[in-house]
Parts: structure tokens; C-alpha cells; sequence
């Protein structure tokens, strides 16, 4: 089995106001990542294009879910996540509003936003319990709590704040 982190940032007091607006509408976190074994993650951030670099998470409000996948499940995400990076998918800033409004949402190929780009790599595992899921109305918060409310036998939460994880 591998495993394959999601961290999810809340933001502090003295943060970036678009990751405050982003938490008055689904609290309590503004952004999302997806990890690899070897230290290697990937997202997108707002005026940017989908990165992959390794990355230590190393301020203290990043709370970490870990899932279990089989070496294919594994592989067809981290395939996910190159593409996506090798094609400089730019960030969607009306795809990542209309995720929080109740009639409608964007499905532009070429944009992404945090959590729908997360989503859609889960997706990528063709696991059941992701398939279900909308990816374009998907938020970091409401994508924490999908995760945790998911088969246990595959699923590790990490309670404690995340420092310095690789």
C-alpha cells in the first residue's frame, strides 16, 4: 500500500485576504494539497499555474489527512498531478467563487482551483468512495470533511497541527 497526504491550511489572523473571504464561506480552511511518499506535492495558487516540487509544510496550521492506495491507484494519481503540471493548468478564480455559490459552477479544462484540482486527482484513483463527488463545487472544507466521513480502512487523520512534515 501508499500512502498519499491531503493538507489543508487555516488560515491566521495576519493571512492573505482572499484565504479569509475563501473561510467565511466554508470555514475552516482555505487551501488544500496533495502529498506524496517521497515529499513531493502539488496544488495551485491563485494568480499561478498547478506546481509540483517537494515542499515541507512547516507552519503550524496545516491539518493532514492521510490515505492508503494501492501501488496502480497510487500511480494513476501521481500521473494526474504531472499532466497537470506539465500542461501549466492556470488557477480559476471565478471557478474557485462559483464553487460557493448554491446554482452553478465552471468546468474549464484549462483552470483549476485548489480543491476541485485535489478532487479530481482522488478521482483519478477510481476509487468508489470519490466518485460521487463534484469536484467544481468542492472546497478545501468541504473536501476535509468528505475525507474524514470516508472508509476508515483506508484513511488516517492526523489531529495535531503539521510541522516540518515531508
Amino acid at each position: 500500500m501508499r500512502a498519499v497526504h491531503v493538507l489543508f491550511y487555516e488560515p491566521q489572523s495576519d493571512d492573505y485576504w482572499l484565504n479569509h473571504v475563501v473561510t467565511m464561506f466554508s470555514p475552516p480552511y482555505s487551501h488544500c494539497d496533495i502529498q506524496f511518499e517521497d515529499g513531493v506535492a502539488s496544488s495551485i495558487y491563485q494568480n499561478e499555474t498547478v506546481y509540483m516540487y517537494p515542499k515541507q509544510f512547516s507552519r503550524l496550521n496545516y491539518k493532514r489527512v492521510s490515505l492508503t492506495f494501492t501501488d496502480s491507484e497510487y500511480e494513476r494519481i501521481l500521473q494526474f498531478c504531472r499532466a497537470a503540471h506539465g500542461s501549466k493548468i492556470g488557477f480559476d478564480l471565478p471557478g474557485m467563487l462559483c464553487a460557493y455559490l448554491p446554482w452553478g459552477s465552471r468546468r474549464p479544462q484549462d483552470r483549476t482551483f485548489c480543491s476541485r484540482y485535489v478532487c479530481e486527482a482522488l478521482q483519478c484513483s477510481a476509487r468508489t468512495e470519490f466518485g460521487h463527488l463534484e469536484p467544481s463545487r468542492v472546497t478545501p472544507s468541504t473536501l476535509h470533511a468528505l475525507l474524514v466521513g470516508t472508509n476508515k480502512s483506508f484513511l488516517h487523520v492526523s489531529e495535531s497541527r503539521m510541522k516540518n512534515i515531508v
